[in-house]
């Protein structure tokens, strides 16, 4: 599988404050009254994987009687910064599994600006009977000018598409996927500082070709 990046070359933009993450960790931290476990993108610094010393919980004020998703959500709402989700994103569950045989509830959020989703970013929310257990994943700082109104027609993405992959990996007459806006910065998929890369809205297609299948975002 290859990935093209047909996005122009943008203003460089600083995303998010560090002092920001540090201090959603410490209001976590203050939470749970006890050290806590992170992991952090050693190129953003923004939090990956978050938990309590010893297995212990993080409160919420909402208890277990609320519903998963609503008690993830004020987990995130208070805590969502350290994993960089600032600005005008929004979250969307696309999965809430029942209790697992440890007694958790996991919910899967996508990241999505006006409702379109942001390529890479999604956060889990692993919770327990007193609060949250653990959360895991990556969103990605928005400019707050961000439009999500394409400038580039579907049709006119997908020839795009269908020439980038007949000129670079020599796919003649390829099987195109339907275009789906994207909100793209290429630092997400590379695990790199996503302020070095402009963020932009894309069209995502799919080429595939008889043993090959190439990824593409072109700018929208």
């Amino acid at each position: 599988m290859a990935c093209f990046f047909g996005l122009l070359a943008g203003e460089v933009r600083a995303q998010g404050q560090l002092g920001t993450v540090d201090a959603a960790v410490q209001g976590m931290q203050r939470a749970a009254g006890r050290p806590l476990v992170v992991t952090r993108s050693p190129a953003v610094g923004t939090v990956t994987f978050v938990s309590c010393a010893g297995g212990a919980p993080i409160p919420l004020a909402l208890g277990a009687a609320a519903p998963p998703e609503k008690r993830a959500r004020q987990f995130l709402t208070e805590y969502g910064a350290a994993f960089g989700l600032t600005g005008k994103a929004d979250l969307v569950a696309h999965r809430v599994t029942a209790p697992d045989a440890a007694g958790m509830e996991h919910v899967r959020f996508r990241q999505t600006v006006g409702g379109v989703p942001v390529t890479g970013c999604e956060l889990v929310v692993h919770l327990g009977r007193q609060g949250v257990m653990a959360a895991n994943g990556r969103a990605l700082p928005v400019p707050a000018d961000l439009d999500t109104t394409p400038a580039v027609r579907a049709a006119a993405a997908s020839a795009a598409a269908a020439a980038v992959v007949q000129k670079h990996f020599a796919i003649q007459a390829p099987a195109l996927s339907s275009p789906r806006l994207e909100v793209l910065n290429r630092g997400v998929l590379a695990g790199l500082r996503t302020s070095a890369y402009p963020t932009r809205l894309a069209w995502f297609v799919e080429a595939t070709g008889p043993s090959d299948r190439v990824w593409v975002w072109v700018d929208a």
